[in-house]
């Protein structure tokens, strides 16, 4: 049972996501029976353009996010026509993450949570040792000091829109494509399970935020 029929849909864009074929957003409008009800799915361009600094995968960092955008463009033009071909509205309901990362009250809020994760000492290390983690396995180590602020920028903004569109917008139900992988770090199952007062002392209320996955493997 769901906690809420609204649904916070971050679409990541790894290379092999199902979300990059019509069968895997058909998958998602069926099993998640997007017609019977609301829903935010956010194309995670943003989180792309960060992974590609971390990994190197980039010619400057300045054209970094304009070519992280015209990779969620097709994704974002797939997932619209497979939807509207269902008479499913998307207006307002399909967004860029960077979009929603512009808005002013996305921006106040961030910053609230951000300092009170960076105040708990228990949370920070965390933070610091999944930061860790990440850079050792995949960072080209050509630029550490670019490199590492990327990869906590990546896990905050994860962590930060994840928090938002849930427990702020109030699409409490978050559907991830698939669990993580035991050594992906997943800075919100810590947050959730042994912070929770980090959430609560910001949105000011108790969390409602539940995580469903649309594969199990």
């Amino acid at each position: 049972m769901m906690a809420s029929d609204k649904l916070y849909i971050p679409v990541c864009l790894y290379p092999h996501t199902s979300y990059r074929t019509k069968a895997g957003v058909e998958h998602l409008m069926t099993a998640m029976t997007l017609g019977e009800r609301d829903f935010l799915i956010v194309i995670a361009d943003h989180l792309l353009a960060l992974d590609r600094i971390v990994t190197g995968r980039f010619v400057t960092e300045k054209n970094v996010y304009r070519t992280a955008r015209r990779d969620a463009e097709q994704v974002y033009r797939l997932i619209r026509r497979t939807l509207q071909r269902a008479d499913i509205d998307v207006e307002d309901r399909l967004q860029y993450w960077a979009h929603i990362g512009e808005d002013p009250a996305y921006g106040e809020f961030s910053s609230m949570l951000r300092d009170a994760v960076s105040r708990d000492s228990g949370m920070t290390a965390e933070i610091d040792r999944f930061v860790d983690a990440r850079i050792k396995r995949y960072a080209m180590g050509s630029n550490d000091t670019a490199e590492r602020a990327a990869q906590l920028d990546y896990l905050m903004s994860e962590v930060c829109m994840s928090v938002y569109c849930s427990e702020i917008l109030g699409y409490e139900t978050e559907v991830w494509e698939r669990p993580p992988k035991p050594e992906v770090p997943d800075p919100l199952k810590v947050l959730y399970a042994s912070h929770r007062s980090i959430v609560e002392g910001v949105i000011g209320k108790s969390c409602r935020r539940e995580l469903v996955f649309l594969h199990a493997s």
